[in-house]
Order: C-alpha cells, then sequence, then structure tokens
C-alpha cells in the first residue's frame, strides 16, 4: 500500500512542460522589451528611424544601378553630373518677372521662397538670347538669384525660366516607378516624395565612379550611408 502512494505521490508532482516554459519566458521578454522603452524611449525611437534610413539608402541606390543594368550600363541622366554631394529632391521651374544686369552678373527676381543660392542654373526661354544658358550663382535671396554671365544683355530680358539646377538631383523621372515604388523620404522630411519641389533628406555623391547616398540626418551620432 506504501508502495502504490508513493508512486501516485511522484505523478502528482510532475514539472512544468515544454509549452509552460516557452511562455513563461516569452512574457519576460515582453516585460522586458516594455521596460527597455520606458526607460529610454528617445533611444528607441530614433533607432527606429535610424532603421528605416539604412533601409532607405540602400534602395536608393540599388535603384541607381538596376537602371544601369537596365539600359545597357548607361546612368539615370539625373545622376551623370553628379559629384559633391547634393540633396535629392527636386524644384519648380521658377520665372524670372524681371532681370537686371551688370558686368558681369545677372539677376533675375523670382517669387518669395527662392532656396537657390549656390550651384549652377540652366535659364531658358530669354527674350534675350544672350541671357539663356547654364551660369554659376554667385548669390541668392529669398527673392533673387544672381549669376556670373559675362555675355549677358545689357538689356533687359523677360520670360527668363530657371529649369535646373545643380544643387538638388532629382531621381523621380529615372528610377520611380519601375525601379523604385516611390522615392524614400527621411522620417525627418515633411515634403510629398515626387512633388514638383520637395527634399528627401538624403544625399547623393559620386567619386571614383562610386555613388553613395547618406541619410545627413541621422540621429544619436549615427553615420549612415552605402557606397558602390
Amino acid at each position: 500500500m506504501k508502495q502504490l502512494n508513493f508512486q501516485r505521490n511522484l505523478k502528482d508532482q510532475s514539472g512544468f512542460t515544454l509549452i509552460e516554459l516557452l511562455v513563461v519566458i516569452g512574457i519576460l521578454a515582453i516585460l522586458l522589451a516594455i521596460t527597455l522603452i520606458a526607460i529610454n524611449p528617445t533611444k528607441h525611437f530614433q533607432d527606429t528611424r535610424n532603421a528605416k534610413r539604412s533601409s532607405d539608402v540602400a534602395a536608393i541606390l540599388d535603384s541607381i544601378y538596376e537602371y544601369e543594368s537596365s539600359n545597357n550600363g548607361a546612368q539615370p541622366p539625373a545622376v551623370t553630373g553628379v559629384s559633391a554631394a547634393v540633396a535629392l529632391g527636386a524644384i519648380p521651374s521658377q520665372t524670372a518677372t524681371a532681370t537686371s544686369f551688370s558686368t558681369p552678373n545677372l539677376t533675375l527676381t523670382v517669387p518669395s521662397g527662392n532656396i537657390i543660392t549656390t550651384g549652377t542654373v540652366t535659364i531658358t526661354g530669354c527674350s534675350q538670347a544672350a541671357d539663356n544658358g547654364a551660369y554659376p550663382v554667385t548669390a541668392g535671396t529669398l527673392t533673387s538669384i544672381t549669376v556670373t554671365n559675362a555675355t549677358a544683355s545689357a538689356t533687359s530680358a523677360t520670360g527668363c525660366v530657371i529649369s535646373a539646377w545643380t544643387g538638388r538631383v532629382d531621381l523621380c523621372a529615372n528610377v520611380v516607378p519601375t525601379y523604385l515604388a516611390n522615392l524614400p523620404m527621411d522620417p525627418s522630411s515633411a515634403d510629398t516624395a515626387c512633388a514638383p519641389t520637395y527634399n528627401s533628406g538624403y544625399t547623393i555623391a559620386r567619386a571614383n565612379g562610386r555613388f553613395t547616398i547618406a541619410a545627413p540626418s541621422a540621429e544619436g551620432g549615427a553615420v549612415i550611408s552605402v557606397t558602390r
């Protein structure tokens, strides 16, 4: 009788099952994660945004080389003149409401909100043909752009349009939607991708035949860029 009672007690004292142990471990992991987020939520959000940035820069660079692969090695037209780092984005064509010439500079009055202060602009549509061309920018304010143009007409032109600017590179027409569903935007950017005017928050540079896509707004001291 005592032997039977001893065996029955052993059966009643069985341990945890594997499923029960896994459930306990899972609960502890969740509690740990919640605790870490509660202790340092800022770092958690920074890491999340930086993870998106890392994914974005890789995707943008991939799209450039996918374009090359599909076009017999030809680079996307938007990036052919890239050297030093410039923003990935676009500006709308801006019509100059007035021009003035003072050797060797040509100043164009443009709509308020101008962001062009450096780089090179392409001017087209001027009634004075000598004012058309691609010229380096020497100065810029919210309402004007001044370029070096030694051959500009002394007579004020009309109809001038700033049709391109080297300060931003717009990849949208080259890679969207064939190689990217849409151009990725940095989490800090409030702009709309591929809108007439936007700044993605990412930059592109080229040196020694290799492109670098970077995220200047990376947080927490992180450096995020991809070069290939």
